[in-house]
C-alpha cells in the first residue's frame, strides 16, 4: 500500500507541473545559472600551490588541493583561507611522490598513489603531528605483468579493505589500439597490495577507434561509500554505470546522459597520432570530458572541461557543471561556460553550495577558494 501511495505522489506532482523554460526539452539538460557569490584569498604557509589538477571538499572546514604541476598536498580551512596542512614532495621522510590519486574520506588519513613506482602512501595529518610523524606506511601494489599505472588516472578509491585502480597496457595512450590492449582496465588489490581482480573493459566507442585521439581523460569516476558503488561515466557512450560489489555484479545499471548546449559528446578524431614527444608541443583538438564525480545526499554532480576545438588559436578551456538528481531522474546544467582558469577547480558540495578553488596563476597571482550556487532560470 505505501508503495502505490509513492507512485500515486510522484504521478500527482507530475501533473501538476507546468511546462516551462526550466524544463529538459528533446533531452536536453534543463538550463541553471551558476552564479558566484564570494571569495576567500587563499593564504599558504609552505610551498608554492600553482595549477590544481584536483580539489576535494573534506567536511564542512576544510578542502584539499593537491597540483602535480607543483608537486605538492594542501589543506585549507575553507572559512579562513589559511593553510592548516600540507605534504610536499621530499617534506615528508624525504618521500618523493607523483600524485596520480588520492583518498580523503579517512582524513585525517591520507592515501596517495604514486602510479610510476606503483606505491600507495598512508599518511596521518592530525593537526598536531610533526612532519615525521605524518607518514605511517606505504603499500607496493603487485600490478599484473604487461599493465601499469598511468602518471594520473581517472580512478583510484580505497573501501577501507580494497583498492580500486586504473590499469593500462604498455601501449602509448596516443595510439589507436591503447584502450582495445587495455582490456579490463579497472584492478582490484586489497589492503596489503595483493591483486585480485581486473574488470570492465573500455566501450566500443573508444576500443574500435577509427582514427587517433589526443591522449586525455575519456572517462570520469566516482563512488558510493555507503551503497559501495562505483559510478564510471563514458562521454563517449552517452552513460553511466553504476557498478557494485567491486565490479562482480553481472546486471549493470545505466543513467543517459542528457543532450548539452555546450558540452561535446563526440570523440574529436585525429587523422594521425600526435606522437608522445613531449618537446613538440602540438596544439590539436581534445575530447571535452569531466572531472571526478561529486556528490550530495540528493545529486551528482559534474565538472566539464571542454577545449573550444573550433578556434584552436585561441588556446580556450571553458568549463561548467551538470547535474543530476537522482530522484527525480532530471539532468541540469549552467548556461555560460566560464574560462577554466576564472572558475577553477570543483571540489565539492556543501549545504547546496558549491565550492571552487581558484589557483591556476594564469589570470592572476591570487588564490581563491569561491562559493557558488545553481539556480533555475526564471521564466
Amino acid at each position: 500500500m505505501k508503495k502505490h501511495f509513492s507512485l500515486l505522489c510522484i504521478l500527482l506532482a507530475i501533473l501538476s507541473c507546468r511546462r516551462s523554460y526550466n524544463e529538459p526539452i528533446d533531452g536536453f539538460a534543463q538550463p541553471e545559472e551558476l552564479i558566484f557569490i564570494d571569495s576567500i584569498l587563499m593564504k599558504e604557509s609552505s610551498g608554492l600551490l600553482s595549477r590544481p589538477s584536483k580539489a576535494t571538499l573534506i567536511n564542512d572546514s576544510l578542502v584539499a588541493v593537491e597540483s602535480v604541476y607543483t608537486r605538492g598536498i594542501w589543506v585549507f580551512d575553507i572559512r579562513t583561507g589559511l593553510e592548516t596542512n600540507s605534504i610536499l614532495n621530499k617534506s615528508v621522510m624525504e618521500i618523493s611522490f607523483y600524485t596520480a590519486g588520492s583518498e580523503w574520506k579517512f582524513y585525517p588519513s591520507l592515501y596517495i598513489l604514486d602510479g610510476i613506482t606503483k606505491t600507495v602512501y598512508h599518511f596521518d595529518l592530525s593537526q598536531n603531528s610533526v612532519s615525521e610523524d605524518k607518514f605511517i606506511g606505504q603499500v607496493s601494489l603487485e600490478v599484473p605483468e604487461g599493465f601499469r599505472i598511468m602518471p594520473e588516472t581517472d580512478t583510484f578509491h580505497f573501501t577501507g579493505k580494497e583498492y580500486i585502480v586504473e590499469m593500462a597496457s604498455l601501449t602509448f595512450k596516443s595510439s589507436a589500439n591503447f584502450y582495445k590492449n587495455s582490456e579490463e582496465f579497472l584492478g582490484v588489490f586489497d589492503s596489503s597490495g595483493k591483486f585480485l581482480f581486473r574488470f570492465l573493459k573500455y566501450p566500443k566507442s573508444l576500443t574500435d577507434l577509427n582514427g587517433f585521439l589526443e591522449p586525455s581523460s575519456v572517462y570520469n569516476s566516482g563512488y558510493i561509500d555507503t551503497e559501495n558503488l562505483l559510478l564510471i561515466s563514458f562521454p563517449s557512450e552517452g552513460e553511466i554505470l553504476m557498478i557494485d560489489s567491486l565490479g562482480n555484479s553481472a546486471d549493470l545499471k545505466k543513467i543517459q546522459l542528457p543532450r548539452s548546449r555546450y558540452f561535446s559528446f563526440e570523440l574529436p578524431l585525429l587523422e594521425t597520432e600526435s606522437g608522445n614527444n613531449m618537446a613538440l608541443v602540438q596544439n590539436r583538438p581534445t575530447a571535452h570530458h569531466f572531472k571526478e564525480i561529486e556528490m550530495d545526499q540528493d545529486n551528482l554532480y559534474f565538472q566539464s572541461f571542454m577545449k573550444d576545438n573550433e578556434n584552436l588559436d585561441r588556446f580556450l578551456l571553458t568549463s561548467h557543471i551538470m547535474k543530476y538528481n537522482v530522484a527525480n531522474e532530471i539532468w541540469s546544467e549552467s548556461i555560460n561556460p566560464q574560462n577554466f582558469f576564472n572558475s577553477g577547480v570543483f571540489a565539492g558540495v556543501l549545504n547546496d553550495t558549491l565550492y571552487f578553488v581558484e589557483a591556476g596563476m594564469i589570470n592572476r597571482e591570487e588564490k581563491y577558494i569561491k562559493r557558488a550556487v545553481l539556480r533555475p532560470i526564471e521564466d
